[in-house]
């Protein structure tokens, strides 16, 4: 009964090519005979021009930002337009002329090939011709997208006599409003223009579809393309050199796919430019894993036995529940390993000298020690994501808090068991369920009958890997209790339908007008969300057709369905629907009105379209429907022409605010809405009135609006909207990923935790120390002819495989090191201003969080905070520190100081370049450490006829003088 007590209390929850010697006599040239590559410097046009993507300019509106013109200035600025448009009358008829008979050429093609059974598939963004003039421009676009032709409607005020001017497009009007013009014409062609400038925006929001194949897939497909470019693409112009070869755009970690795969390499430019080459000698073998291996036996689960006693220990969604179970093999053992580490906690803490994910460590909260696997790194906060492997819950904890978890502590397995309720896995994303799962199973003791069978837990291909389908029972009653029954039924009646708020403004989306002006509105939040993640999880099952397909008698049983739509792209869309017009249907009929519950919009559909959606997701059969109708509050009486510009003013899919003026069955409403080009918000109710009430001051001019075309057909419905193409909400882990390691025997990384287990890096010791003897080098960094930096040649092979192999373990090893661990004169891993990582040493520390280090191997230095830092593994200290201080033998600056253009000249002289030293010295910093060598030589350029002395040119430049000479002055 103790331990029954014990089990009870759950834990609280936290809110080049190298120089070989030569034979002979003479120069310093001849006696090296240095080879010398010029390979960096050659480029391939081919691999780094790239093609620009013309602007679009921004669009104009008929609201928003036009009314803040005067009458004044409107009318100055239209006589100005048509002056010019008067003077190119003739040169505009004879363009539209040719242009008009191109039209009809390719109007007659397109149906000669969709006579021949040929698909004329339009181009997916249309580009609008700037030579041709707009209303020219306009017709071609309404052909090309086989529209019916651009209506034009002119309307001539009373007062002023001058004309405004609309236009039709497919169902769509854009208005000249407020702006008046002298003649019919030039009216028209401003709203063309104003047409066509909208038009630009909707063609640019049809963006190419993200590369989604896989990652070694797309590896393969970048590597094909830069072998045909042998000389290499510059980084920046890839993205667009894949999207032209392959349709698709690539994902935001292409990049760091470029840097960790062996099949590239890379290699730096100038103004910091990156050129990718294909690497077709790439070493296919991984590297080594590093570091210890520690074994975790995975927990033991009584699979004999139906009914299992559990105790539940936190509740995420309906299939994610964990659980601990009652026993001598669990409960008790548990309880014994804990008492175990409090003890030796109690006596002796080790903080870990860094982080890694993946490895397990010990927490201490509201004085009790937890087992926690480190999930994810929060470093500019230092904090760690740590999933508590016995309880099965997540937390940020600082990482000042985390201890190393001893060996003998890692033989119990991990305790807690994951369990998914079975019946309700459709209500997993459920925004109302977390709230009963917590009142009815927290912190509770339950039966759980097993469903799942060991087999199927245990096999990676199987749907059922690391999931546990139980139905819960409450038996502490006289009657046990079906708790997954009853918690089908709580979540169900406690879900809301959407509303609009009575006081304040309503996020909303427009997802349809329907031609009698009722406005269909979406609530952005969770629940719409709910709906599109559902949907696409049943359509990814793949379910079968054959047994949810209905009859005509079906239709009166049922209130929802699921509705598959083809579109004309073939990808099939999916929506629930319900019958439209129930009373008015045969049995005999195979075509029924289907209004999409969600979307406001109703369809003729086949029967063999529609499916039980009852049978398929009990989840979204009980659901509320999404779509809310509502009118707009204080507008004209509903017309043709009222309904195209609400559709011109709203289009599909369009964000808005919305107002409560009247709530109701069919409330009424004040939609607001950002202008595109100004971002300011516009009141669409006032400027469809004050629109209407300008035109009921003017003639018609043989205007009807009866006449006007409307496409009845405007739906407006997104190919994002719903089915196979919605974007469910992101999830930080998955509930198989989560389990991994907790029930299997698993290996975990230890990667090194004490000081003593890390060398310190050596410094170079292969030096010359005969005068006659020459070092090859190259100057990697300059500050002064008497401060340079130099690295052997003949070791530079080795340094570009190590840091070839550091790149790969630093993208694959998350680790954190806290700022009070990090060690001066130690080594490290850390990224430079060029992106790669380097081989660094802590100098000193400042202020807690800032560490002064050296690029040890290219003589650079930083300031770094300790989120920036790695842990350098042993088998990258065994090269020596790569980078040696060095400055010119025998001169000093001719002024006593070196000047700005002298240490700039020297600078153009050395950085980069391959040099042949002669040593004279070796003396070694006073100031840092006493073991750091300075080497006093001369640098000789042999790469030309004649052997070039740097201090020789410096002396001739007058910028230095000999030692002698400055001790004698």
């Amino acid at each position: 009964q103790q331990q029954q007590q014990q089990q009870t209390q759950p834990r609280p929850l936290m809110a080049v090519g190298v120089a070989k010697p030569g034979v002979g006599i003479g120069s310093v040239q001849d006696r090296l005979r240095i080879r010398i590559n010029n390979n960096n410097n050659h480029q391939n046009s081919n691999g780094t021009n790239g093609s620009s993507t013309p602007e679009t300019s921004p669009a104009l509106s008929s609201t928003g930002s036009d009314k803040l013109l005067t009458a004044a200035n409107s009318f100055v600025a239209s006589a100005a337009m048509q002056q010019l448009q008067i003077q190119q009358q003739p040169q505009f008829h004879k363009q539209r002329y040719i242009v008009k008979q191109q039209q009809q050429q390719q109007l007659q093609q397109q149906q000669l090939g969709e006579a021949n059974g040929q698909h004329v598939i339009p181009p997916r963004i249309f580009q609008f011709n700037p030579k041709l003039d707009p209303m020219t421009s306009l017709s071609q676009y309404c052909v090309v997208r086989r529209y019916a032709p651009p209506a034009y409607s002119a309307i001539r005020s009373k007062f002023t006599r001058l004309y405004q001017c609309r236009v039709n497009v497919n169902g769509t009007i854009f208005s000249t409003y407020p702006n008046e013009y002298l003649h019919e014409h030039v009216a028209q062609i401003s709203c063309a223009q104003k047409a066509i400038e909208q038009l630009k925006l909707q063609e640019a929001r049809r963006p190419l579809p993200l590369f989604s194949e896989g990652d070694a897939d797309l590896i393969d497909k970048l590597y094909n393309e830069l072998k045909q470019h042998p000389h290499g693409i510059f980084a920046k112009n890839i993205p667009e050199i894949f999207e032209e070869a392959y349709k698709q755009s690539l994902p935001e970690h292409w990049w760091t796919l470029v840097q960790t795969s062996p099949k590239f390499t890379t290699e730096s430019a100038t103004n910091n430019a990156v050129i990718v080459f294909a690497n077709e000698e790439a070493d296919k073998e991984k590297a080594g894993a590093t570091g210890a291996i520690i074994q975790m036996d995975g927990i033991a689960l009584p699979w004999k036995q139906k009914y299992w006693q559990l105790y539940v220990t936190y509740c995420a969604s309906t299939i994610d529940v964990w659980a601990r179970l009652f026993g001598k093999e669990y409960g008790e053992r548990f309880d014994g390993v804990m008492s175990e580490i409090e003890a030796h906690m109690s006596t002796q803490k080790t903080r870990p000298l860094s982080l890694a994910c993946k490895n397990i460590y010990l927490v201490c909260i509201n004085e009790c020690w937890h087992r926690v696997r480190v999930e994810e790194l929060d470093k500019p906060n230092a904090t760690a994501r740590c999933f508590f492997i016995d309880f099965g819950d997540s937390d940020w904890v600082a990482v000042s808090e985390l201890y190393i978890c001893e060996a003998q502590f890692l033989r119990l397995p991990a305790q807690a068991v994951p369990l998914s309720l079975f019946g309700l896995e459709d209500f997993a994303g459920n925004p109302n369920a977390r709230r009963h799962l917590d009142a009815m199973l927290s912190s509770k003791s339950v039966v759980g009958e097993i469903l799942t069978k060991e087999s199927d837990f245990y096999n990676t291909e199987s749907s059922a890997c690391g999931k546990i389908q139980v139905v819960l029972y409450d038996t502490s009653t006289e009657e046990d209790v079906n708790l997954n029954s009853l918690l089908l039924s709580k979540i169900c009646d406690d879900t809301p339908q959407p509303e609009i708020k009575h006081k304040g403004a309503t996020n909303v989306l427009v997802s349809h007008i329907c031609d009698e002006g009722d406005l269909y509105l979406q609530i952005l939040n969770t629940d719409f969300k709910y709906v599109q993640k559902l949907i696409r999880q049943l359509i990814e099952s793949k379910f079968k057709r054959d047994q949810h397909k209905i009859t005509a008698t079906d239709l009166k049983r049922s209130n929802l369905f699921l509705i598959c739509e083809d579109s004309a792209d073939g990808e099939a869309q999916w929506y629930r629907g319900a019958l439209a017009d129930m009373p008015n249907y045969r049995v005999e009929d195979e075509e029924f009105d289907i209004f999409y519950v969600d979307y406001g919009i109703t369809r003729r559909t086949h029967i063999s379209n529609i499916f039980r959606l009852e049978s398929l997701s009990t989840a979204l059969s009980k659901f509320p429907r999404q779509a809310i109708r509502a009118r707009l509050h204080n507008i004209p009486p509903i017309s043709k022409s009222i309904v195209g510009r609400m559709r011109a003013l709203l289009p599909a899919n369009c964000a808005a605010f919305v107002k409560m003026n009247k709530p109701g069955k069919l409330p009424y409403v004040t939609v607001y809405r950002r202008h595109e080009s100004s971002d300011m918000l516009c009141n669409i109710n006032e400027d469809i009135r004050m629109e209407a009430e300008l035109e009921s001051s003017t003639a018609s001019n043989g205007e009807d609006d009866d006449a006007l075309p409307i496409n009845g057909k405007h739906l407006g419905l997104a190919k994002n909207g719903s089915g196979g193409s919605l974007n469910s909400p992101t999830t930080q882990q998955t509930f198989v990923e989560m389990t991994r390691g907790l029930t299997l025997t698993t290996s975990v990384p230890n990667s090194p935790q004490k000081v003593a287990e890390l060398p310190k890096l050596q410094n170079y010791t292969a030096i010359p120390r005969d005068p006659n003897d020459f070092l090859e080098v190259r100057v990697t960094m300059s500050a002064n002819p008497s401060n340079f930096t130099i690295q052997p040649y003949k070791d530079y092979p080795r340094l570009r495989d190590l840091m070839k192999e550091l790149q790969e373990y630093c993208e694959n090893n998350d680790e954190f090191i806290p700022a009070d661990m990090v060690e001066i004169g130690q080594a490290y891993a850390a990224k430079n201003p060029d992106g790669f990582y380097h081989r660094v040493v802590v100098v000193n520390t400042y202020n807690g969080d800032m560490i002064h280090v050296c690029f040890c191997d290219f003589g650079d230095i930083a300031i770094l905070r300790s989120d920036q830092l790695k842990i350098l593994p042993a088998k990258y200290r065994q090269l020596p520190k790569m980078s040696i201080q060095a400055k010119l033998h025998g001169i000093t600056a001719t002024h006593g100081d070196w000047s700005l253009e002298d240490c700039l000249r020297f600078r153009q002289l050395t950085v980069g370049q391959k040099f042949v030293a002669s040593i004279k010295r070796i003396t070694y910093d006073k100031l840092g450490a006493p073991d750091t060598p300075i080497l006093d030589l001369e640098l000789i350029d042999v790469t030309t006829d004649e052997d070039v002395y740097i201090h020789e040119i410096l002396l001739q430049e007058q910028r230095a003088v000999t030692n002698d000479k400055a001790a004698s002055n």
